[in-house]
């Protein structure tokens, strides 16, 4: 028998993103919610574990931070998009 352990991850994030020399530009956004969700096996002897996740479920796309460089250029982050995946360990 495999025994399960679900996991759901849920943050809010809001942000107030100034920039040095533009404070017009990319000062506001609204704010956005990320979710994280994972169910995960393990074998009765907990030699394995087979784990399938999701990050950022509502795909949700906003900027984390973000700045003026030299020559007035900017410079952004983002949230990383969509992720499904699989992972597998061993313990030994």
């Amino acid at each position: 028998m495999m025994y399960g352990r679900p996991g759901i991850i849920y943050g809010f994030h809001g942000c107030d993103l100034r920039n040095s020399e533009f404070a017009h530009i990319g000062r506001y956004q609204k704010a956005y919610a990320m979710g994280d969700a994972s169910v995960r096996l393990d074998t009765p002897s907990d030699k394995w574990h087979a784990e399938a996740f999701v990050r950022n479920i509502a795909d949700s796309h906003a900027k984390t931070s973000g700045d003026s460089v030299m020559g007035g250029f900017m410079q952004a982050n983002f949230v990383e998009p969509r992720m499904f995946g699989v992972r597998v360990g061993v313990n030994y």
